[in-house]
């Protein structure tokens, strides 16, 4: 068993690319950030980073946080 399984991913490949889809970022961009903060990051320090790739996406805007979750959530439903 893996922290991974343990969370419910196959594999950590599997839950970067979960990551990427769930915060709707590149796979480029977590891949970078993985590489950087390495594995023993991947479920504190790795999501601390995407929370604040994405504010600073949106200028720290919560209105386009919003928005902007608001659509992918959006897009993620009409893929299902």
């Amino acid at each position: 068993m893996s922290i991974y399984t343990d969370n419910g991913y196959e594999n950590r490949v599997a839950y970067l690319l979960h990551l990427a889809q769930d915060n709707v970022i590149g796979l480029d961009i977590v891949l970078m950030l993985s590489d950087s903060l390495g594995p023993n990051e991947d479920f504190d320090g790795m999501v601390t980073e995407i929370e604040d790739y994405i504010t600073n996406q949106c200028g720290g805007d919560l209105m386009k946080q919003a928005e902007a979750i608001k659509y992918a959530r959006l897009l993620l439903e009409k893929e299902l």
